[in-house]
């Protein structure tokens, strides 16, 4: 699905999930999120979210969440580390 229509969707999960104990399909709702922020480019969204579907996955045993939270957070970690090389190639090229 597109990235507007994924964080709608996992945001309305989420809402009527309020006050459920955590599960597995919480975490995974946590994750969509993380994943759609990831596409729209916003980094620290997509971040904070994927950090607390990790350890929401962790603490409830939701393995695939938890593998699909990972790898997610490993292509945002993946892009600040391609921006860091850029702009510290730019800055030794001064």
């Amino acid at each position: 699905g597109d990235p507007p229509t994924m964080l709608r969707l996992a945001q309305e999960g989420l809402t009527r999930a309020a006050g459920a104990p955590p599960s597995p399909g919480q975490a995974q709702l946590l994750q969509a999120l993380g994943r759609a922020y990831r596409l729209r480019g916003m980094m620290a969204e997509s971040t904070a979210y994927l950090g607390q579907a990790l350890g929401m996955a962790q603490q409830v045993g939701a393995l695939e969440a938890e593998i699909e939270a990972l790898i997610t957070l490993s292509l945002v970690l993946a892009f600040f580390d391609v921006v860091v090389q850029a702009a510290v190639k730019w800055l030794l090229a001064r």
